[in-house]
């Protein structure tokens, strides 16, 4: 917990590479059993990944198709959480990019209606 708080104060620090190193090396030792909590981190670092100074759109919505699995399969509120976020960042910066187009229209299918 401490270590996902350090990423978001990176973040909102305007330092996204260290916030982006701390989520990858807390995912990469995370057990894949820990669905929830590694689709959680995955969505973070989609999010941060979009929000860095060098945005790499693609794999931040890469990242954010793995999230979307983890949230179909655990029925996370968080998770769902981020992944607006994500959303909203790629439609705002890259709206035309087939893999913000891609990334939007699943997790609409994976979103339960209101």
């Amino acid at each position: 917990m401490l270590q996902e708080q350090a990423a978001a104060c990176y973040r909102a620090a305007g330092q996204a590479d260290t916030a982006i190193s701390i989520l990858e090396d807390k995912i990469s030792a995370m057990p894949v059993s820990l669905t929830r909590d590694r689709g959680h981190l995955t969505a973070k670092l989609a999010v941060v990944v979009a929000q860095s100074r060098q945005p790499d759109p693609s794999r931040a919505a890469e990242l954010g198709m793995t999230a979307i699995d983890a949230a179909r399969h655990t029925g996370s509120a968080r998770i769902l959480r981020e992944l607006r976020t994500l959303s909203e960042e790629l439609s705002a910066r890259w709206p035309d990019r087939r893999e913000s187009r891609a990334f939007r229209d699943a997790l609409a299918a994976a979103t339960p209606a209101p």
